[in-house]
C-alpha cells in the first residue's frame, strides 16, 4: 500500500469530507480513498466530449454570449479552480 499525505485542505472541504465520512460511518482515510476511487472511475469518453471548441459554442449559444465573452468565462474558471 502506498500513503498519500494532502496538505493545505481548504476548511470547507475538510469539513464535507468529514460529514460524509461521518454519515458513511468511515474513518477520513477510508472516506478520502472512496471518494477519489468514485472520482477517477468515470472514464472521461473524449469522443463523446465536444472539444473546447463546441464547449465555448454551447455556452455562447445557451448564455447569449459572444465567443470572446465565453472563452472569458472558461478563463475565470480555470484561475478560480488554481487558486
Amino acid at each position: 500500500m502506498h500513503t498519500l499525505q494532502i496538505r493545505n485542505i481548504p476548511e470547507e472541504l475538510f469539513e464535507k469530507i468529514k460529514k460524509s465520512a461521518e454519515k458513511s460511518r468511515r474513518s477520513l482515510t477510508q472516506q478520502a480513498i472512496v471518494l477519489l476511487d468514485q472520482a477517477l472511475s468515470t472514464e472521461f469518453d473524449e469522443e463523446k466530449s465536444p472539444g473546447r471548441i463546441g464547449i465555448v459554442d454551447e455556452i455562447s449559444r445557451n448564455r447569449k454570449l459572444t465567443k470572446e465573452e465565453a472563452n472569458l468565462a472558461i478563463q475565470w474558471i480555470r484561475e478560480d479552480r488554481n487558486r
